[in-house]
């Protein structure tokens, strides 16, 4: 007769990527062992350093799982636990908390525009680059032009 029990918790480590102010993706790999039961699911939970309880992030048939809905600045700690027809696993926790943050804050905006050459189909244009980049490099500019019509009154 085989004994049938709760598997034991989903093999680590639990990865957090993607990391933004509002979301992350969690991923993790099955457990060693099923308990002899398939495994029907995970549960994801999370906890808010702030309020300092684990609540219900949702389930999933997957290893891994969008999480949505965090608030921005909020420390978070992650767990996830295996299921099947007998229960539930120990739980997997993140080794260590995310932030809620996005990866690069917006950039400061470039000096004002000078010309230093034109013709009459042309201009040149120069400035001077943000002093806060945000964290990442400046990858380029959006140069933006308004066309204005002179009338000859005369």
């Amino acid at each position: 007769m085989t004994s049938r029990a709760s598997p034991s918790k989903p093999k680590g480590p639990l990865k957090v990527n993607d990391v933004t102010k509002g979301g992350c993706k969690l991923k993790w790999d099955k457990p060693e062992d099923d308990g002899g039961k398939p495994i029907t699911g995970y549960i994801v939970e999370k906890l808010d350093k702030q309020t300092g309880r684990w609540v219900p992030v949702g389930r999933t048939n997957d290893t891994e799982m969008d999480v949505k809905g965090l608030q921005e600045g909020h420390e978070y700690d992650f767990r996830v636990k295996a299921v099947n027809d007998e229960g539930e696993s120990e739980p997997l926790e993140t080794d260590g908390s995310i932030i809620a943050k996005n990866p690069f804050d917006i950039a400061g905006k470039p000096g004002t525009p000078e010309i230093t050459d034109w013709d009459v189909d042309r201009v040149d244009l120069k400035w001077t680059a943000p002093k806060e980049t945000g964290g990442a490099p400046i990858t380029g500019y959006v140069i933006e032009k308004e066309r204005k019509v002179l009338h000859n009154l005369g």
